[in-house]
């Protein structure tokens, strides 16, 4: 076996008792219904497999939920939580002839908050969640990063403007399956109307309350049936809070750390842009940094989180579309610990980039991710920019999809974009590898074995190109390749 893939993912317990962290020992995919549910273990594909304190997980279909009698089934085959986002790494690790070290996280709200969510026939399948709320029992800090399409929806500008004022917040509201975006005085008035649903139930004010919307555009929403469902919301775990944002989404994307559980959604119309810009996505934390006062704590949070949003929801792009309804939300309730300023700022580098990642996992249409390490260009925004270009180009994205190693439309992608933003290099300073295998240098192609690269094309789900075109600093970018179901995905939705 070569060197485990090592993965770390959410995981629902079907249980008492199970919080915090756990090796996983197994997974389970099922097959039929209770009470004839079929269990297929993959033996011995885990480094944790013989640990005495790892769990069995049973892998289900995103979306699904088990039923009480299916629950009971799974108990008494040993399993003790379920998750979505473990079956095809899995695949893939076994095609490739690796273990995998997996540990499985149950997503737990920092101190202070509490999550609602409610149906109200907002999607396509009108049973599904389609509004999430994020409540807090103390005003919290709140950093935000907004979108730059100047086509801007009115969550968007009321939020900018509640922002602006540097007050303290104490809850929000995402619905979905609605943009609210191209709606007029009218839009604005209902996402207003939203607000105070939010802040009637929960007897707040509504300048301590944001929302998000998310869905089709130039529709009105059905506020009365909203502000309904608002009062009867009932209370949810993360999971729910996570379903009832997604869209064209296929699975969740949920992902925590010592410092924060971020929850997010993306799938289509994803190339956010530099300054202001992200997926939507919801941060939840506790802290407070040290070596900062009261009045100086919100500013650091919000200096923070643009610093998180940089490397990872701006170094990202689906389909080089930027939404009218973009943004991240992100609360901190101040009830937990002191942390150090750089500790607080790496932990929330890697959770944005995460789920950012994850985002890309799940564009629309979407088999590979694709991973452009861009080395040699010192201004980070200029490279983050270009990096992105070149992933942007529809022929290289068919040409991952096609487990095609084309060295020739990466080149003749960097060649365009560096044309376009001014830029001058040395040709023969350039070098490309694919999957760690050098296939240009010195202005040319390199001789290798392009057989064996077309077999790891096609047994790994992320590619990794490296790319410099001098020496210097490197920043990394995220993307994935556009097949045949991207089109139809799109073609087939309708405003």
């Amino acid at each position: 076996m070569s060197e485990a893939l090592k993965l770390r993912v959410d995981i629902y317990p079907i249980v008492d008792g199970l919080s915090g962290e756990y090796k996983i020992a197994d997974h389970i995919n099922l097959s039929g219904k209770a009470p004839n549910l079929g269990f297929n273990p993959i033996t011995d594909l885990y480094t944790a497999k013989h640990d005495a304190e790892a769990i069995i997980v049973a892998c289900l279909k995103p979306g699904i939920r088990p039923n009480q009698e299916e629950i009971e089934v799974m108990k008494n085959n040993g399993v003790k939580a379920f998750c979505y986002n473990l079956l095809e790494p899995a695949l893939y690790a076994a095609a490739q002839g690796k273990q995998i070290e997996a540990i499985g996280f149950v997503p737990q709200l920092p101190n202070g908050f509490k999550f609602y969510s409610a149906t109200t026939g907002l999607k396509t399948d009108p049973k599904k969640l389609d509004i999430a709320i994020a409540v807090a029992d103390v005003p919290c800090y709140f950093a935000a990063s907004f979108t730059s399409n100047k086509v801007r929806a009115a969550c968007v500008e009321n939020n900018k403007t509640i922002y602006d004022r540097e007050t303290k917040i104490r809850a929000l509201i995402c619905n979905s399956g609605n943009a609210n975006a191209c709606t007029g005085a009218q839009g604005d008035l209902y996402d207003n109307k939203l607000r105070q649903a939010i802040a009637d139930k929960f007897s707040l004010d509504t300048e301590q309350i944001l929302t998000a919307s998310t869905g089709k555009i130039g529709v009105q929403l059905a506020i009365d049936t909203m502000t309904a469902a608002i009062q009867s919301a009932a209370p949810a775990e993360p999971l729910g809070f996570a379903e009832a944002i997604l869209t064209t989404d296929l699975i969740t994307k949920v992902h925590q750390n010592r410092h924060g559980l971020g929850i997010c959604k993306g799938s289509g119309m994803i190339h956010p842009e530099m300054k202001q810009a992200t997926m939507l996505g919801f941060i939840f934390s506790d802290v407070r940094i040290k070596g900062f006062d009261e009045s100086q704590m919100q500013q650091e949070f919000r200096d923070v989180l643009q610093k998180a949003v940089n490397v990872s929801f701006n170094s990202i792009s689906v389909d080089g579309d930027t939404s009218t309804n973009d943004m991240v939300l992100f609360m901190s309730s101040g009830k937990g610990a002191l942390v150090d300023l750089d500790q607080f700022q790496d932990s929330m580098n890697e959770l944005c980039q995460e789920l950012a990642k994850k985002i890309v996992l799940d564009g629309e249409g979407a088999t590979k991710i694709i991973q452009l390490n861009l080395q040699g260009l010192g201004n980070h925004e200029i490279a983050r920019k270009l990096a992105r270009q070149v992933l942007n180009s529809s022929l290289v994205k068919t040409a991952i999809f096609g487990r095609d190693p084309n060295w020739g439309r990466i080149i003749a992608a960097l060649g365009q974009a560096l044309a376009e933003h001014g830029l001058e290099t040395d040709m023969d300073q350039v070098s490309l590898d694919i999957q760690g295998q050098r296939v240009y240098e010195t202005a040319m192609p390199t001789e290798f074995d392009r057989a064996a690269l077309i077999e790891k094309l096609q047994k790994n789900k992320e590619i990794v190109l490296d790319l410099k075109v001098a020496e210097g600093e490197g920043i990394s970018v995220w993307s994935c390749d556009l097949s045949y179901d991207y089109i139809r995905i799109n073609a087939e939705y309708f405003t």
